[in-house]
């Protein structure tokens, strides 16, 4: 389970125990379901492997109860006959169903019992809606290592990549690129190309390193990322060719520190923040 639910569901066991607490995450959310963004940091949400329906987890472990309004407009398709249905945990491990709610202007509003871990089993909706996914055709972003809090820039030789802050590049925090979905696939098989359109290049990975190449010729898997979010604005990146998540080196955090390659092992120093920087103004590697 992604570290987003794995947060929820540690702080609901800490009040209701883990195996009662587990039973509304992993009865409802279920293996092949896309976690998706949240704007609570006492929920999760998945998408079903379907894309069909969807579950939000919530847990109130405050000692008063709390209105919860599940709001389902970033779905593209929300069916008139498109329901709610909150399904309660209490602390005394009691499960209760409660009747289906109508959704009205794409929204459902249900109030929680104190304390109380529930699932909100929702169907009728599929899409994502245009203005919501987490990465648009024709935008420009940002990538921030998590670990060092650094933007990602080029290095010195024009090739290699580096991380560097505003007070040693000026640049850095305006180094922008773009991504361009090359396949039809959904979810975590979608393939993304990162360009850099002001100097024609793109970013590859060649004998086991990443580098920012000549954007010409066929865009084969070593220039090839996929991409996988656990819902909370980070990203891991993976090379197509080599199955090898872009990461800062040794988990380094100064200046400079070169961007490599290497096998997933869930550190923050191969996670980024992909931020939305379009039509922003000052130096730009777009």
């Amino acid at each position: 389970m992604a570290h987003l639910a794995q947060d929820a569901l540690d702080a609901a066991s800490a009040h209701f125990g883990e195996v009662l607490t587990a039973r509304n995450f992993t009865h409802y959310i279920k293996p092949g379901d896309r976690l998706i963004s949240v704007d609570d940091t006492s929920s999760a949400a998945a998408v079903s492997k379907e894309g069909d329906a969807a579950t939000v987890v919530h847990v109130n472990s405050a000692s008063s109860a709390r209105t919860v309004t599940v709001d389902l407009s970033t779905f593209r398709h929300v069916g008139r006959k498109a329901t709610v249905t909150p399904i309660v945990t209490s602390a005394e491990g009691k499960l209760e169903r409660h009747r289906a709610l109508a959704v009205s202007d794409r929204k459902a509003t249900f109030t929680v019992p104190a304390p109380s871990v529930t699932s909100f089993v929702v169907t009728g909706v599929s899409g994502v809606a245009k203005d919501a996914a987490l990465l648009r055709k024709g935008h420009t972003y940002q990538l921030t290592g998590v670990h060092s809090g650094k933007a990602l820039t080029v290095a010195d030789n024009g090739s290699g990549l580096v991380i560097a802050s505003a007070s040693t590049d000026p640049a850095a925090v305006g180094r922008q690129c773009q991504l361009r979905q090359i396949s039809g696939d959904t979810g975590n098989r979608q393939r993304y190309v990162f360009t850099n359109p002001v100097e024609g290049k793109r970013l590859a990975v060649r004998h086991g390193a990443p580098v920012l190449e000549a954007d010409r010729g066929p865009r084969d898997r070593g220039a090839q990322w996929i991409m996988s979010t656990t819902g909370d604005s980070t990203w891991t990146l993976v090379n197509a060719a080599t199955g090898r998540l872009l990461e800062v080196g040794g988990q380094a955090t100064h200046d400079g520190a070169a961007v490599t390659v290497w096998e997933p092992n869930s550190g923050s120093h191969q996670r980024w923040r992909v931020t939305d920087v379009t039509g922003r103004s000052g130096p730009q590697v777009r």
